[in-house]
């Protein structure tokens, strides 16, 4: 018989969790290194919320969503856009990370007010457990945006998806545009920036071949209500 421990720690959650830790690794690598230093507590600050976000996250998410961690191990983008979406994205991410520890170093930033870096650290933890939420709200919640019919996809509709349309982008985008101020750099959001129109397009409900082909079926004023999370 299959113990549970077994069930859960599958050899795809075990793949997750490697990917996991890698993605700290390269943070705290990025963070420490590009400011020359272990000295920086802004920076342990947010080590501390993202590490703490995936073992709550992970305690959350086992019991209930294993074949969900499973699948978000599998990051195997379908078309090439969101290859280039999901690459950008993620360098960005690393880049706002680089871009604030030297500015850390270099102090290219005067120092922010206290309460914006609070303001900032607490915007992170919001950002962080919307996020959480709608994974956990949603059991089609990939790393890509694609329809998945063979496994019975639905519309989800409860948690946070009874008042917003996608919660989990509206967590990132909040969890990104506060990491600067978190961190103290006002040159971190251009980064932040390139990170949150990155991985919007993945958002919007235009198909594939529409996109190849040049074409949409959305207007430029529907496009922007949609980029905005507006409708």
């Amino acid at each position: 018989m299959t113990s549970a421990p077994d069930r859960v720690f599958t050899p795809g959650v075990i793949r997750r969790l490697a990917q996991l830790a890698g993605i700290i690794l390269l943070q705290a690598v990025a963070l420490f290194g590009s400011a020359g230093t272990l000295a920086w507590s802004a920076a342990w600050v947010y080590m501390a919320v993202y590490v703490g976000g995936i073992v709550a996250s992970g305690v959350i998410m086992l019991p209930r969503h294993t074949a969900l961690i499973e699948a978000r191990g599998r990051i195997a983008p379908e078309h090439g856009w969101d290859a280039v979406f999901m690459a950008v994205y993620s360098v960005a991410g690393i880049g706002l990370l680089v871009v604030a520890g030297l500015d850390e170093r270099f102090g290219w930033t005067a120092p922010l007010p206290v309460v914006a870096r609070i303001a900032g650290g607490l915007l992170v933890l919001l950002g962080y457990a919307l996020f959480v939420w709608a994974m956990y709200s949603n059991a089609y919640f990939q790393a890509v945006s694609r329809a998945q019919p063979e496994r019975g996809q639905t519309v989800a509709r409860g948690g946070p998806y009874r008042w917003v349309r996608h919660p989990g982008y509206a967590g990132l985008v909040a969890y990104s545009l506060a990491c600067p101020c978190l961190l103290g750099s006002a040159w971190a959001f251009i980064p932040a920036l390139a990170q949150k129109f990155a991985v919007n397009p993945v958002e919007i409900h235009v198909s594939h071949n529409q996109r190849e082909l040049g074409t949409s079926k959305y207007g430029l004023f529907q496009l922007i209500r949609l980029n905005f999370d507006l409708m």
